[in-house]
């Protein structure tokens, strides 16, 4: 026969034990700065990582094969200004979502909570404009419709689809 033993929970270790796992430490050396503002900002701190990450990424800063110091800087200032645009237009289509109550589906028709750039670009992205020139000297162009899913992605940037795709003359 085997002898078997109850347990029964301590309520004052568990108390103690969800205070140590609750308890984080923060440090600062700037005085001014409350304790739920510093807890405030570590926790948006995975933003920035995720724009570094995009810089490193999609807007592919690479190594560079440039002597001059300005060339260098004007470059990753330039790339920094791509990164404020992908953030603006996110910002646009979340501002625009909830003001318009539209949301844009993922690519297996389930629907984003809250779009994003990335997956803008991916809707954005198979729209073609193809131009040719005859011999006699006429321009012809042709651009790809487009589809529902797309026509919402700019509703919610902001802009009017028939001047997205508007095919200047001459």
């Amino acid at each position: 026969m085997q002898a078997t033993r109850a347990a029964t929970p301590r309520a004052d270790r568990l108390a103690a034990e969800r205070f140590r796992r609750s308890t984080f430490i923060l440090v600062s050396n700037d005085p001014r700065r409350s304790a739920r503002d510093l807890l405030t900002s570590y926790k948006r701190q995975y933003v920035n990582e995720q724009d570094h990450a995009m810089v490193k990424g999609p807007l592919q800063v690479v190594p560079l094969y440039l002597k001059d110091t300005k060339k260098i800087t004007a470059y990753v200032h330039c790339v920094y200004l791509a990164l404020l645009l992908w953030r603006s237009m996110q910002a646009v289509m979340r501002q625009n979502q909830a003001v318009l109550g539209l949301t844009l589906p993922y690519p297996n028709g389930a629907l984003q909570p809250a779009p994003t750039t990335k997956r803008l670009k991916e809707i954005l992205h198979p729209i073609q404009v193809i131009q040719w020139h005859e011999p006699t000297g006429e321009i012809h162009r042709y651009r790809s419709e487009l589809s529902p899913v797309q026509r919402q992605a700019l509703l919610l940037l902001g802009m009017n689809s028939g001047r997205f795709t508007q095919i200047p003359s001459g």
